[in-house]
């Protein structure tokens, strides 16, 4: 595999590739994130599935919600990280409909599942690998395929940071998708939270709780003999 253009899937298993002009749009490495590199952390951003436009082009995240994406989600992380961007379904669905459950099933295991356990054994140990979930779609999907069961988005944002328990030491973040940052602008301001605690694990900067200090009960009422 030629980690510097991730292969396009030729994929046939489920009915979705009837629809697209391009099915198994690949993910892409962002330009204008860190080249890739054994000793340089990455952030494997995923989304749901492509659009109109993801698929008329062959290319993830090129519509209204890939810009969003690129302008507001991900500069902080530019810098410091090499980006990938992926999707947990990688075929158009007609009519702006989420692709259905066992079409997540049949395309993440087999395609954007590999991609990261290749990248897991390319990047060196301890070199940081964030997951980053975009929507309920992918988390709900990542989670089902990791953990045995489908964590919601509200659940997944009270474990940011966790082990996904494959494809060696990745970490998993949740935020929303970009189009519900469109429907919803209030959400910005979440959004930039996620994104600041990713920017601190690809940095190492993450904070690490510490030992309560006990300081022993003082009565106000004790008098010193």
């Amino acid at each position: 595999m030629n980690l510097l253009v991730l292969p396009q899937p030729q994929c046939t298993a489920c009915d979705l590739h009837k629809y697209a002009k391009n099915p198994g749009v690949p993910g892409v490495f962002l330009p204008g994130s860190q080249p890739l590199s054994p000793s340089t952390p990455i952030v494997a951003e995923l989304g749901m599935n492509p659009g109109f436009q993801e698929d008329r082009l062959n290319e993830p995240f090129v519509g209204p919600s890939g810009k969003m994406l690129k302008e507001i989600f991900l500069p902080p992380i530019l810098h410091d990280a090499t980006v990938l961007l992926l999707n947990t379904a990688r075929c158009y669905t007609p009519a702006a409909a989420p692709p259905k459950p066992r079409h997540f099933r049949c395309c993440f295991p087999k395609f954007s599942a590999e991609d990261l356990a290749t990248l897991g054994q390319y990047i060196q140990p301890h070199v940081p690998k964030v997951l980053l979930c975009t929507g309920a779609h992918a988390i709900s999907t990542v989670t089902k395929f990791t953990h045995g069961k489908s964590w919601s988005l509200a659940s997944a944002f009270t474990k940011q940071g966790t082990p996904p328990g494959l494809w060696g030491d990745w970490q998993l973040f949740t935020t929303f998708h970009p189009a519900a940052v469109l429907r919803s602008r209030n959400l910005l301001h979440p959004v930039a939270d996620h994104m600041t605690l990713v920017h601190a694990a690809v940095t190492g900067s993450m904070p690490v709780a510490s030992s309560p200090r006990v300081v022993p009960p003082f009565s106000p009422f004790e008098v010193t003999p």
